[in-house]
């Protein structure tokens, strides 16, 4: 019996020892404790690529449900005063360099994203369709955001392709639990 009862508490003993919590090394499974918050983006930053993602990839005038044919986005680094020039004339405010980096940020999805100081910067002057910009790009302007009600606001915006290649409008951009979303054009549209 005396065997018994050692045999036992050693069994215990290995037992008790091999639940320990503190084995001396990393643990693979364990869960990551990185301190690295993911980057919390400006409301105007979010409207303004949402709107940029409307123009490219839906706005696009080259057909519903088509992929978008442009190659590279090149968007106008201060804002338009929106007028009848579809948006291709930065004469308002500039915009802040913090402000035009998050926008590239958050350009997922989108071809690659530049800041042009003037729309003649990277046009072809002449070019028709989408050869009216360098690398089958497209110059895009942005007006100055109006805030109505609380949750909505107004964004015009526009691009140019090309002699035959342009489009302009006036969004309605509205939040939602996952960010700003365009939700539809409102006012009248241009289209080239």
């Amino acid at each position: 019996m005396g065997n018994r009862a050692v045999a036992l508490l050693l069994l215990f003993v290995f037992a008790v020892a091999g639940c320990s919590t503190d084995s001396g090394g990393s643990d693979d499974r364990s869960v990551s404790t990185s301190s690295e918050a993911p980057p919390v983006f400006s409301p105007e930053a979010q409207i303004y690529s949402a709107v940029v993602h409307r123009l490219v990839l839906t706005d696009h005038t080259f057909g519903v449900g088509y992929p978008s044919p442009f190659k590279a986005v090149y968007v106008l680094d201060a804002l338009s005063s929106g007028s009848s020039d579809l948006f291709i004339d930065a004469d308002g405010a500039p915009l802040e360099e913090a402000l035009k980096s998050e926008i590239v940020e958050l350009s997922d999805g989108l071809p690659p994203v530049e800041f042009v100081d003037q729309f003649d910067t990277r046009a072809a002057l002449g070019g028709q369709g989408v050869t009216g910009v360098q690398n089958d790009g497209v110059v895009i302007g942005l007006s100055a955001i109006e805030e109505p009600p609380e949750g909505t606001v107004v964004v015009g915006a526009g691009f140019w392709c090309g002699v035959d290649c342009g489009f302009g409008t006036t969004y309605l951009v509205e939040e939602s639990n996952d960010g700003w979303h365009v939700t539809r054009n409102i006012g009248p549209i241009s289209i080239s």
